[in-house]
């Protein structure tokens, strides 16, 4: 399965000026499941949902943090994804994680 996340930085001086920054990335998550009897499709997109932005969210952290340091710009460190409850998402799915809004920003 593929998982894209991204980062767009804004100033938030009034009035909003467009974003200055934009850093992407997709990932390819491989899972191997030794016995599939009893599971369903259902239960592989429950499993979808909820563990592929998980387990890509520390590789997109780091590309990040890197990824700035590299173009000369301060250092940002995304915040942790902790699992939280269903709430909509943009693409009118359902996001199960969201990011910790007590981890620091690195300076």
């Amino acid at each position: 399965m593929q998982v894209d996340i991204g980062f767009v930085a804004r100033e938030t001086a009034a009035p909003p000026k467009p974003e200055f920054i934009e850093v992407g990335a997709t990932y390819e998550l491989t899972y191997h499941v030794l016995d599939q009897s009893g599971l369903t499709q259902r239960d592989f997109d429950a499993f979808a949902d909820m563990n592929a932005v998980f387990n890509a969210w520390p590789y997109f952290r780091e590309f990040l943090q890197s990824a700035l340091v590299r173009m000369g710009l301060p250092p940002f460190t995304l915040p942790v994804l902790r699992v939280g409850t269903a709430s909509s998402s943009p693409a009118g799915g359902t996001a199960a994680c969201k990011p910790d809004s007590d981890a620091q920003q690195s300076s």
